[in-house]
């Protein structure tokens, strides 16, 4: 699979071993690294989205198993894709929390 290009990730989800182990063992065999995603964070995220009524998207990606929050991961890194909205319309990371709401998102301060 190391020599097939496969990723570390899928390599280790695959046969179920730890994705260190497999790192690992393509460095001991002098292979690069594969690079997974061709997409900035903010293509991927559109990816993930669909229009609805109203100039509305809607999350039609991965959601927590739990709570059913969306969540988005991005070489290798999570994400919250209505932080990534949030960014995408003003400009600016958000300060605190994010929710959906009417008529945009909005960033709530932490609660403490």
């Amino acid at each position: 699979m190391l020599r097939d290009g496969h990723s570390n990730i899928r390599i280790s989800r695959d046969l179920r071993c730890d994705k260190t182990r497999v790192a690992r063992l393509r460095k001991e065999l002098g292979l690069p690294n594969v690079i997974l995603q061709p997409l900035t964070l903010e293509q991927k995220w559109a990816t993930k989205t669909r229009p609805v009524d109203g100039g509305h998207l809607e999350w039609i990606g991965e959601r927590a198993k739990k709570t059913g929050t969306p969540v988005m991961r991005y070489k290798e890194v999570g994400y919250s894709p209505a932080a990534i909205a949030f960014e995408i319309r003003h400009g600016r990371q958000p300060k605190g929390y994010v929710m959906a709401s009417a008529g945009s998102s909005t960033a709530s301060p932490p609660i403490t």
